[in-house]
């Protein structure tokens, strides 16, 4: 049954179905351009207004119950600890993680 096709190995050969590269590579040696994957730009939505790209800082003086707050409600990952403007540190969710679980 593996020699005939069937063995289950998952792989696309003699399934009839060319991956994406191969159909692109194939496309590129024919003298054509390759199909884009993906929609064009027109077709894009642009969410870059809508994003913040600030970091958020805290102080080192900060209560842990708020610097645990911040993690819960804003749903940010890291905060950076920063004293009149001097980077000190950064504190990561998962370090709140293990402090609130012992």
């Amino acid at each position: 049954a593996a020699a005939a096709g069937g063995g289950g190995g998952g792989d696309a050969v003699g399934s009839g179905a060319a991956s994406p590269l191969t159909a692109a590579a194939a496309a590129a040696t024919a003298g054509q351009k390759p199909v884009a994957r993906y929609p064009s730009a027109r077709n894009r939505v642009d969410f870059g207004p809508a994003l913040d790209y600030s970091a958020l800082t805290i102080s080192p003086e900060m209560p842990l119950s708020k610097v645990d707050y911040l993690f819960r409600m804003v749903g940010v990952s890291v905060l950076w600890v920063c004293d009149q403007g001097t980077y000190c540190g950064c504190v990561l969710k998962r370090d709140m993680l293990h402090l609130t679980k012992n």
